[in-house]
């Protein structure tokens, strides 16, 4: 009878032994590969939470584990939501990685090339030359 106990009861330590290892991993992993933009966008320091997981596995585990558990519930969302904001895959597209999301381009103003002030030949009458303002025909002619 010994026996059967042992057996959930040794299942159950491995499950948390092997979270204690995954998780903090995981979120270092994840929490490293969030650019900087993102971090400063949701008001938090990536650095603090890379320090909090790798300090708090080292000499306290279950610090780490719980800084970790902090990271994937709290903040690993909003970076995700404001990646994804940004116009791409939170993973793989633009914006991933330290590379800032792409600026979306502003509408050019017209440019307006009309010729200098000057005499020109009329349209109206091409034996004549008109005076150009720079900007519409005036009724001075030559």
């Amino acid at each position: 009878m010994v026996g059967f106990v042992e057996g959930p009861v040794i299942l159950i330590v491995l499950v948390i032994l092997v979270m204690g290892l995954v998780l903090p991993l995981w979120a270092l992993i994840d929490a490293a590969s969030r650019p900087d933009w993102a971090w400063q966008q949701i008001g938090s320091a990536k650095s603090t939470y890379i320090i909090l997981i790798v300090v708090g596995f080292f000499l306290f585990g279950i610090v780490g584990l719980i800084a970790s558990i902090v990271y994937l519930a709290a903040a690993r969302p909003r970076l995700v939501e404001v990646m994804a904001r940004a116009g791409g895959d939170p993973g793989f597209g633009p914006g991933a990685y330290g590379v800032p999301p792409p600026q979306r381009p502003t509408p050019a103003a017209p440019v307006s090339v009309a010729p200098p002030p000057g005499w020109y030949t009329d349209p109206r009458d091409p034996s004549r030359q008109r005076w150009w303002d720079g900007s519409a025909w005036t009724e001075h002619q030559q």
